[in-house]
């Protein structure tokens, strides 16, 4: 069987009938709106689209990728030069991401469905890390549409941000605020490379350089090999004290010896959060100390059910704030407010590099959400 157009009234409903008649692995090649009129028998806009047996096409996500030209490399008599070509390669490549989501999506409300700019943005929320339940939930809450109208995608898009924004909190943990404690003590906590020692030379260099406040670092991570040492690094170039700490009374001993420092940031050792044994080992060694708040440190290239598990683990030690990491590594960086909305807590900071201390950004809203969607086009 050959490639064949089928129109129906929606574009859910063409795609039924190409799942009756080819299976549900045939695969979407195009889609188009055809307007009332004399070609069209509904009486209002109807769709097309064309779809192919899985036999006959790529069919995966990835092979779909493969089946365009490396866009670095724009074909010999194409007669496009290599802006233009790569644009163009990107559109498709994100034409085809739609087409497979709507392809294997059969619950797509009709206010979506039957709207291509409505499934374009659908496709991009899906695409950046929202959970295709979520990023439904968000666009139908924030449809602008007038019957005599085209939908207005832009103001769409506006309001589907001003909901997810409503959904999120951020907090600055350091704040100075009056008659608030003069000492702050904050311990930074989560999986094995996740960025725990890098993040918190770049807070420490923030508060200490720009925010000149005195700070002390305190090491409690005997696990790694060298991390006290890369600590101590960085505690060296900024004229800063670092202190090792393996037990709860070493920990009190170097907190005392820093009773004098604004705020004192204590890197922890990097554990599997299946690691029963060593969870409980560093529960005891935090608990050398009173007064210390923790931050839960993930990286968004995390899948999203590994982060979710790692959150559940460690929300033994009472986390006040996540610290999300590595945001320049992975474009699904909106899987960070899955998370967010699923055990919610504040955010305080986000790194997007290695640079110390310019890549690290304190969580204002607008800088959430500017570097979640940033990219995605």
């Amino acid at each position: 069987m050959s490639a064949k157009t089928y129109r129906a009234r929606s574009i859910q409903a063409a795609i039924s009938r190409i799942k009756e008649e080819m299976g549900t692995d045939a695969v979407i090649l195009a889609t188009r709106k055809v307007p009332k009129g004399a070609n069209n028998p509904y009486g209002a806009d109807a769709f097309e689209v064309d779809a192919a047996p899985a036999g006959e096409v790529l069919v995966s996500p990835v092979e779909r990728e493969a089946a365009f030209v490396s866009p670095q490399t724009t074909p010999e008599g194409t007669g496009l030069d290599s802006a233009v070509y790569t644009a163009l390669h990107s559109e498709l490549v994100g034409i085809k991401d739609l087409l497979y989501l709507m392809s294997r999506n059969e619950h797509l409300p009709e206010l979506i469905s039957d709207h291509p700019e409505y499934l374009n943005l659908y496709a991009r929320l899906v695409n950046s890390g929202l959970s295709e339940q979520r990023a439904r939930r968000f666009l139908v809450a924030g449809c602008v549409w007038h019957p005599d109208q085209r939908p207005d995608a832009r103001e769409t898009a506006r309001s589907v941000l001003t909901g997810i924004v409503s959904r999120v909190s951020v907090i600055d943990p350091f704040a100075q605020v009056p008659d608030g404690p003069r000492r702050r003590m904050a311990a930074f906590v989560g999986p094995t490379g996740v960025g725990k020692t890098t993040t918190i030379a770049k807070v420490a260099a923030r508060l200490f350089l720009q925010e000149k406040r005195s700070v002390g670092l305190i090491s409690i991570d005997s696990f790694r090999v060298g991390a006290l040492e890369q600590l101590k690094a960085y505690a060296t170039i900024m004229g800063i004290p670092c202190l090792p700490a393996f037990s709860p009374a070493e920990l009190k001993i170097a907190a005392a010896r820093l009773r004098n420092a604004d705020v004192i940031l204590i890197d922890t050792a990097g554990h599997s959060h299946l690691d029963e044994a060593r969870m409980h080992n560093l529960q005891e060694l935090m608990a050398g100390e009173d007064g210390v708040e923790t931050h839960l440190v993930l990286s968004a290239s995390t899948a999203p059910q590994d982060m979710r598990e790692a959150a559940e683990r460690f929300a033994r030690f009472d986390p006040v704030s996540y610290v999300f990491t590595k945001l320049d590594e992975t474009r699904r960086r909106a899987a960070i407010l899955e998370q967010v909305m699923e055990r919610p807590l504040p955010v305080s900071f986000l790194t997007n590099g290695q640079k110390v201390p310019e890549d690290l950004v304190a969580a204002g809203k607008s800088e959430l959400i500017s570097l979640v969607f940033s990219g995605q086009d």
